[in-house]
C-alpha cells in the first residue's frame, strides 16, 4: 500500500486520456445539490475505483459517497483509502472550458499523506513523492516519459497585483475590497495547483473533501498555510473543528467555513480584510 508515483502517474495518465476520449458526450445533468454530473464524472470514478482498490484499500468519491454505508466510511476512516474527484470541475468540463481536473489523495487513519492532481487541459501533472511536490508537462504522452521537477515554496510576500483565485459559491454570495486581479476557474484542484505552480497568490472560497484530498498534502509540504476564516488552521488530519463529519449530515464533508489559502504574509493581509 506504498505511495507508487510511477503507477499513480500511469493512472492518472490513463485515467486523463479516457476523460479526453470521451469529452464531446459530455452532456450534463443536475444532482441534488444543484450541480452538474456527467457520465464522464461516474465512469472515470469507477475506472479508478477498481484500480485503486486492487490492494485492498478502502475509496471515497465524489459521485457514489453518499451511497456508502456508515460502517464502510468508519472503516474507511480507520485504514487506507483512496478519496477521489474523478473530475473536479465539471461545471466547466461540461461546458469545454479548460479548467478542470482530476484529484486523487491517499488517507491513512484520517490523515492525507499523500497526493496528486492531473490538469489534462493545461498538461501538468502535480504529485508528492516523499518530503517533495514534482511538477511534470507533456501529461499527453505515455507517462514514462514526463520530464518532473521539483516544486519550492513560492515566495512569503505580499504582492498587490497578484493573483487572487475564489470559488463559485464564494464568488456568488460575498464580495470583498480588494486591489488584485481576481479569478474565478470553477475547480478547486486547478484553484490550488495554480499557488504551487505561482500562478496565483491565494485562493478564498469554500470547498469538500474530494477537492482538497489530493493537493492538500502538497500545500502542507510547501509551507502554504489553508485556514478557515477564523484562523483555525486546516490540516492533512481530518477534524470535525474543519470539516463536518456527521454522517448522517447533507453537508456531511463539507468545510466548516470558508477557506484562506496562501502563504503566511499573504494570509496576514487578506484575514482582516475577509473578516469584515
Amino acid at each position: 500500500m506504498e505511495w507508487n508515483c510511477k503507477n499513480i502517474s500511469e493512472l492518472l495518465h490513463q485515467s486523463a486520456m479516457n476523460v479526453f476520449a470521451h469529452r464531446d458526450e459530455a452532456s450534463w445533468d443536475l444532482k441534488d445539490d444543484g450541480s452538474l454530473v456527467t457520465k464522464v464524472d461516474t465512469s472515470n470514478e469507477q475506472f479508478l475505483r477498481e484500480n485503486l482498490t486492487a490492494d485492498g484499500s478502502f475509496f471515497l468519491g465524489e459521485e457514489t459517497i453518499y451511497q456508502l454505508g456508515e460502517a464502510y466510511v468508519r472503516k474507511a476512516l480507520a485504514g487506507t483509502t483512496y478519496v477521489v474527484d474523478p473530475i473536479d470541475g465539471t461545471a466547466p468540463f461540461a461546458h469545454r472550458w479548460p479548467t478542470w481536473a482530476i484529484s486523487v489523495g491517499k488517507m491513512v487513519s484520517g490523515t492525507l499523506v499523500d497526493g496528486a492532481v492531473i490538469l489534462p487541459d493545461f498538461d501538468e501533472c502535480l504529485m508528492t513523492e516523499g518530503p517533495r511536490v514534482l511538477l511534470a508537462h507533456g501529461i499527453r504522452k505515455p507517462s514514462n516519459s514526463w520530464q518532473w521537477q521539483e516544486l519550492t515554496p513560492p515566495p512569503n510576500t505580499w504582492s498587490p497585483g497578484g493573483m487572487i483565485i475564489t470559488g463559485q459559491d464564494y464568488t456568488k454570495k460575498h464580495t470583498f475590497d480588494i486591489p488584485n486581479p481576481v479569478f474565478a476557474p470553477g475547480s478547486a484542484v486547478q484553484s490550488l495547483s495554480g499557488i504551487l505552480t505561482r500562478r496565483a497568490i491565494a485562493y478564498i472560497g469554500h470547498m469538500k473533501l474530494w477537492d482538497i484530498a489530493g493537493i492538500l498534502p502538497m500545500l502542507e509540504r510547501l509551507g502554504i498555510q489553508t485556514i478557515l476564516f477564523d484562523g483555525t488552521p486546516v490540516t492533512t488530519k481530518l477534524s470535525s473543528k474543519c470539516f463536518v463529519m456527521d454522517l448522517s449530515s447533507k453537508k456531511c464533508w463539507h468545510l466548516t467555513q470558508s477557506i484562506l489559502c496562501a502563504m503566511p504574509e499573504v494570509c496576514k493581509q487578506l484575514i482582516p480584510i475577509l473578516q469584515k
